[in-house]
């Protein structure tokens, strides 16, 4: 199947695998997709000064520092019920947001062994 307008064989499979990169899964084995807005949202009200949306580098440009890194972990842990492991404590994780839903992506779920 072809889709015209954007000239792309499969784009359900696309989007299939787009899920499958954003998406953790639960004790029951359903996938929960955490959506960028998802993440966005729960950042602005944990940390209402800060424009989320301005950089790429949120840690290298010195918007985010360690508090606002350390509030983030405990928001995200307690919003998706995620266990952050030290090694995944790397600045590069809280960049971006996209960078963020990445990382709730590869943690694993309180009391859930991935």
């Amino acid at each position: 199947m072809i889709d015209s307008d954007a000239g792309e064989v499969f784009p359900i499979r696309r989007n299939l695998v787009n899920l499958f990169l954003h998406s953790s899964l639960d004790e029951k084995g359903w996938e929960n997709m955490v959506t960028r807005e998802q993440v966005l949202e729960l950042l602005m009200r944990a940390l209402p000064g800060i424009d989320f949306t301005i950089s790429d580098a949120m840690v290298d440009d010195g918007i985010l520092d360690s508090m606002a890194i350390t509030t983030i972990i405990a928001e995200i842990s307690m919003e998706f019920g995620i266990n952050v492991p030290f090694e995944e404590l790397g600045s590069s994780n809280f960049n971006s947001i996209d960078a963020i839903v990445d990382l709730i992506g590869r943690c694993p779920k309180e009391g859930f062994e991935n």
